[in-house]
């Protein structure tokens, strides 16, 4: 062998590893690379398991807290009771919350026909739902959110319930008896509804009534002339009393032409009568408004004029114009008053 071709040879020994060598380094490299992805796959199955337990235990807890408090509102759900002789049962709230008591009064069930798709499966709850809505706005002092509270489906369906009772749903504080007494409000049927004093069940002291007219066939609504009808002031045995006001809310465009409607009558009242010196103001179909006097007793009008030899009784003198006298007919010169009241 020359020179040159050992040279050859241990360049081609030194330089050049066998091949074998070459094939099992990427074998390991394959295993380990295998081997550590089924690390890692593990690893997320195991991180999935407990992401899974932990959302289940989770779930558990939230419904059985859930549960818990279903629970506890259904131990809240204030008990129906009656007006009248019957005696009332009354639940009491938490009395770290509030010191109201809920007095619900129970209806004969009757279905609204516009409320026809609606259940009553939850009609304990609803009732203490609404009647403590109703009673947060009063004690804010927001009346007039009463035109919109009760123009809600809800607030007409519980109202309608009373359809044809006596009976009413009470939410404010009661006596030892149970009966209303002291703040609170009360919904009555036909959309009708108070807030206020009350004295052992009786509405007494100072109180805002008020009955909106949804159904313009309605008995005082005049077809549709009078939306609302309302008094503020004084009370005493359940009816007007005192220094008050009576208002309607009136639609103008229903007036018929020449006739002037009462919008606002001040005064004295007795036993939901007119009793005393009284001032009104009237609008017509134009919107035009006109200030009248007149005075009553227990309900009977003092003549503004001369009874002339036939006709009506003249009861009102406006104040601008002393010639210009409104008068009712001598049949109806009695029982004067919020007639709404006083049946």
């Amino acid at each position: 062998m020359n020179l040159l071709e050992r040279d050859s040879k241990i360049k081609d020994n030194i330089a050049y590893p066998e091949e074998g060598t070459s094939h099992q380094n990427m074998i390991y490299i394959w295993v380990a690379f295998v081997f550590l992805f089924l690390i890692i796959l593990i690893f997320v199955f195991w991180m999935h398991g407990r992401t899974q337990n932990r959302v289940s235990d989770t779930t558990q807890q939230v419904e059985a807290n859930v549960n818990g408090m279903h629970t506890d509102l259904q131990e809240q759900v204030k008990q129906d009771v009656l007006t009248g002789s019957s005696t009332p049962i009354v639940v009491e709230e938490d009395k770290e919350q509030t010191t109201h008591t809920d007095v619900l009064l129970k209806p004969e069930k009757q279905m609204d026909p516009l409320d026809q798709d609606m259940s009553y499966e939850d009609d304990s709850y609803e009732k203490s739902y609404i009647m403590k809505e109703m009673s947060d706005w009063w004690d804010a002092s927001q009346v007039s959110a009463m035109y919109d509270l009760s123009a809600l489906r809800r607030y007409r369906k519980l109202s309608y319930s009373l359809k044809g009772t006596n009976q009413y749903y009470y939410y404010g504080d009661t006596d030892s008896e149970g009966k209303p007494h002291g703040k609170g409000c009360a919904m009555y049927a036909d959309d009708t509804y108070y807030f206020g004093d009350f004295v052992h069940g009786r509405r007494e002291g100072t109180g805002y009534w008020l009955r909106f007219y949804y159904d313009t066939k309605m008995e005082g609504a005049r077809n549709g002339i009078y939306t609302m009808h309302s008094y503020a002031g004084g009370w005493k045995n359940d009816l007007p009393d005192g220094d008050g006001q009576e208002h309607f809310d009136v639609d103008i465009t229903k007036i018929p032409e020449e006739e002037v409607i009462f919008q606002n009558i001040i005064g004295k009242f007795h036993a939901g009568l007119y009793d005393g010196e009284m001032f009104a103001n009237s609008i017509n179909s134009k919107g035009d408004v006109s200030e009248w006097d007149g005075e009553a007793e227990n309900g009977v009008f003092m003549l503004q004029d001369s009874l002339p030899a036939s006709g009506n009784y003249p009861v009102w003198k406006n104040r601008a114009d002393e010639t210009r006298i409104l008068r009712i007919e001598k049949g109806k010169n009695k029982n004067c008053g919020i007639s709404e009241l006083i049946k």
